[in-house]
């Protein structure tokens, strides 16, 4: 009976081998039609494997494999290989599974570019008015003797202040991670663009500032410096409202700032 019993094991044993085998084989025949270089076809292979191993629905498997396969596809394009891209099956097929961790944190996350234009302009303009208001009530004030206003003008404050508002609020917006579509990582964008771009975007701000002087005073009057004080106090009281109805985060003026600290963990 002994025997018998063993024989019947090691038959078993051997049909799952046949089996595992047979199914390996269907699977590496079905990854050499994807048209992958042999390292990324080990990695597709070796992907499937883990995939099932930290229990993946098996119904999912398929799409994840079909979406990683025409990602490899794009990527041998440019010579990126697998692990480039990807880093190991077994990290990877994990992120696969909990595809939260591939979010972007929520402590990076700032306001849209439109709120943090819109909240720079208006504190641009705040501080603008108040500073030329406090000047035209000071002893000997130049302000109003000025043949040209330039950038005193009420014109040339706005102006200025919406121009600074776009380029503040696109520098945010710059300096945030940006997710690798290839490898849907989030990363910072390289430390030379980001550089050039944000020098770029002051200089187009200081250029707005210097044009503004050439503008008539018959449509860039300097207000009444009383006048510019109740509209810099109103700005200000306007855009603490606005911060906190839309709670505005990461605006150049604002003291709510993404966590850049938590992010680094």
């Amino acid at each position: 009976m002994s025997e018998d019993l063993q024989k019947k094991n090691a038959d078993a044993k051997q049909r799952q081998a046949r089996k595992i085998k047979e199914a390996n084989q269907a699977a590496a025949s079905e990854i050499s039609n994807y048209q992958l270089t042999r390292k990324n076809e080990d990695f597709i292979y070796q992907l499937q494997k883990q995939l099932k191993e930290q229990g993946a629905k098996a119904d999912k498997i398929p799409g994840m494999i079909q979406e990683t396969v025409k990602s490899l596809q794009e990527g041998q394009k440019s010579g990126k290989t697998a692990r480039a891209m990807y880093g190991t099956p077994t990290h990877y097929a994990h992120q696969l599974i909990h595809p939260d961790t591939n979010k972007k944190p929520d402590e990076l996350k700032t306001s849209s570019f439109p709120q943090l234009a819109l909240d720079n302009t208006i504190m641009l303009l705040a501080i603008f008015t108040i500073m030329y208001g406090i000047m035209g009530l000071l002893p000997n004030n130049s302000i109003g003797k000025l043949k040209v206003n330039g950038a005193a003008g009420i014109t040339a404050i706005v102006i200025i202040s919406v121009v600074g508002g776009l380029t503040f609020g696109y520098i945010t917006k710059l300096m945030e991670p940006v997710k690798d579509e290839t490898t849907g990582r989030w990363k910072k964008r390289p430390v030379g663009m980001r550089i050039g771009l944000t020098i770029a975007a002051f200089v187009i701000w200081l250029l707005a500032y210097l044009l503004v002087n050439l503008l008539p005073n018959v449509i860039n009057p300097v207000l009444n410096s009383w006048i510019e004080l109740v509209i810099g106090v109103v700005a200000i009281l306007g855009d603490i409202y606005y911060r906190r109805k839309y709670h505005i985060v990461g605006s150049a003026f604002s003291t709510r700032q993404p966590n850049r600290r938590q992010s680094r963990k």
